[in-house]
């Protein structure tokens, strides 16, 4: 059900409205990330409990838009109950992230962006390190790809009708001097589009496609595991670049096996198992659950339950403070996804599959330094000897 419930107006001139939209459960912190993408015309939003009050434009189709939102808040919640992998709750002051922020280790630059200092790019480069320990016992191949990645590569995956949200697309003008000088004037005029050419290349949202693509039509000779740290770009909504947990930019180490379901499904075991570990070793608190990609395309959504049943994707979820967690890794298998479509195969295995483990270094990074502070003295000592 939803009603307007008001009409703001300065002077005659109507310029906002706020409507009602009720359901029948409580609202989850990741429906909540998806309100944004159910219309531009959305100023804001407030949550309380099973209901979101929404601030729209005075031009915007109040009935569409909670049609849209119904779409990307199931009425009936999630059927499957996480599974905990591993966890460790352990008691802690918290430092929030205004702390972090006044501090200099990192700044927030925009946006979705950050930029790490001088202590900050020594913790992203020791957790990058340890996050490469955790897979440096598989003798794993080591690759360096490029930021962008052509759509051809990506209409191959899926991705554009998966979580076409997220992409940042690139373009140029045509390459003619007349067109270049106009760049200027056009920008200013809000219509820089009129000469720019249509994407071929998008920023890459994921590590592991550029390397599907590299195999492609390949026959390989054994079980491999692949190992690469790699820029990516997603678009996670206007809305949640409040605070550091949701960047545009940032950077991944990435592992990618392929081979049979059995060394695919036990490589994935080792390396949550390793990453429990360490994340205990270090003292913090985490946890380990199964979860779901947040697909917020309508035809999409049956996916999350069959995900979660199925447990294909796990991730690490380390404490922001003591209600909230950030997903700073994700642990997934793909079944034949990616070698079906890139036809790529393991030399006398049957059927061959993939999966992939990303860790998110700056989140881990973000998170650590909410556990723990700015105090270098109250930091473990894996860190400790780590940065210097």
């Amino acid at each position: 059900m939803w009603k307007e419930i008001r009409r703001i107006f300065i002077g005659e001139e109507e310029i906002m409205k706020t409507i009602d939209l009720n359901f029948d459960k409580k609202i989850s912190e990741e429906e909540e990330r998806m309100i944004g993408f159910a219309s531009e015309k959305i100023i804001s939003y407030d949550i309380t409990d099973n209901s979101v009050s929404l601030t729209l434009t005075d031009d915007s189709d109040s009935e569409m838009i909670c049609k849209k939102l119904k779409q990307l808040i199931s009425g009936k919640g999630i059927i499957y109950k996480p599974e905990v992998y591993a966890s460790n709750v352990m008691c802690k002051n918290y430092f929030g992230m205004n702390v972090i922020t006044e501090s200099e280790i990192i700044k927030k630059y925009e946006d979705g962006s950050v930029v790490l200092n001088d202590t900050g790019i020594r913790l992203f480069s020791c957790f990058d390190q340890l996050c490469l320990g955790i897979v440096e016992k598989f003798n794993p191949i080591r690759k360096k790809y490029p930021t962008i990645i052509p759509i051809s590569v990506l209409y191959k995956t899926n991705y554009l009708a998966t979580s076409p949200q997220y992409i940042h697309l690139c373009s140029t003008f045509d390459e003619t001097i007349d067109e270049y000088q106009q760049a200027q004037e056009l920008y200013t005029q809000d219509s820089l589009t009129e000469i720019m050419k249509k994407p071929k290349y998008a920023l890459s949202p994921s590590a592991c496609f550029h390397l599907y693509q590299e195999l492609k039509n390949q026959i390989i000779p054994k079980p491999v595991i692949y190992t690469m740290r790699q820029n990516v770009f997603r678009n996670e909504g206007r809305f949640n670049w409040t605070d550091l947990s949701r960047l545009r930019d940032y950077n991944v180490r990435e592992i990618v096996f392929i081979g049979d379901h059995e060394f695919v499904d036990t490589i994935r075991t080792k390396i949550m198992e390793t990453t429990a570990d360490l994340f205990r070793e270090l003292g913090m608190s985490f946890s380990i659950i199964s979860t779901s990609d947040p697909f917020i395309m309508p035809e999409m959504q049956r996916y999350r339950n069959i995900q979660r049943r199925q447990k294909v994707k796990y991730e690490l979820q380390l404490n922001n403070n003591k209600s909230h967690r950030t997903a700073c890794a994700s642990y997934n298998l793909h079944g034949v996804a990616f070698s079906g479509k890139f036809n790529f195969n393991i030399e006398g295995i049957e059927v061959t599959e993939s999966g992939c483990v990303g860790f998110g270094l700056e989140r881990i990074v973000i998170a650590f330094l909410n556990q723990f502070g700015m105090n270098q003295n109250n930091w473990p000592r894996l860190i400790r000897e780590n940065i210097k």
